[in-house]
C-alpha cells in the first residue's frame, strides 16, 4: 500500500490542503466537488486509488475538518491556498504568493503556497496510540430547599 506525507512543517489547514492536492492529482480530478461525485459514482480509477492508498486516521480527519477550504482547490487552472505561519489565515492563490500576510490584521507574516503531499518511503508512520482514562470523580455540591423556587418555573 502507498501512503502519502506531507512537509513536516505542516499540520491542520496546511496538511489537509497538501493531501487534498495530492488526492486530487492522483484521481486525475480537477476540484474537490468533481472527486467527492466520482466518489459517489463509483469511478474506476477513483476507487482503485483510494484501495492503493493507506490514509492515516489523523490525515482522514484533519481532510473531514477542512471540507470547506478543499472546495475551494482546483488543478487546472491552479487554485491552491497560501497560509500565513504567523496566523493561520489563508487565501487562495494562483501561482504568486503576496510578499507579507494580506488577511490577517497588522501580520507580518509571509505566506507561503502549500504544495502537495508526496508519495511515502518504507512503511507508513504509526498514529500515537491515546489510551483512554476514566474520567477523575466531580465533587458533588450540596442541594437543599432553598435551592428550588416552586412558584418560578425558570427559576
Amino acid at each position: 500500500m502507498g501512503w502519502l506525507k506531507t512537509r513536516d512543517s505542516y499540520s491542520g489547514l496546511s496538511q489537509a490542503v497538501s493531501l487534498g492536492i495530492a488526492l486530487l492529482k492522483k484521481t486525475k480530478q480537477n476540484t474537490w466537488q468533481e472527486l467527492l461525485d466520482a466518489m459517489e459514482a463509483g469511478d474506476p480509477l477513483v476507487v482503485k486509488t483510494f484501495r492503493s492508498l493507506d490514509l492515516s486516521d489523523t490525515q482522514l480527519d484533519v481532510i473531514s475538518r477542512h471540507q470547506d477550504v478543499l472546495c475551494l482547490l482546483k488543478i487546472n487552472p491552479a487554485a491552491t491556498a497560501a497560509v500565513c505561519p504567523k496566523c493561520g489565515h489563508f487565501i487562495i492563490v494562483a501561482d504568486t504568493v503576496p510578499s507579507k500576510c494580506v488577511v490577517g490584521a497588522g501580520c507580518e507574516g509571509k505566506p507561503a503556497k502549500v504544495v502537495a503531499a508526496t508519495a511515502g518511503k518504507g512503511e507508513p508512520p504509526q498514529s500515537p496510540v491515546h489510551e483512554s482514562k476514566p474520567a477523575a470523580p466531580t465533587a458533588e455540591t450540596a442541594v437543599d430547599d432553598f435551592d428550588f423556587d416552586d412558584d418560578d418555573p425558570f427559576a
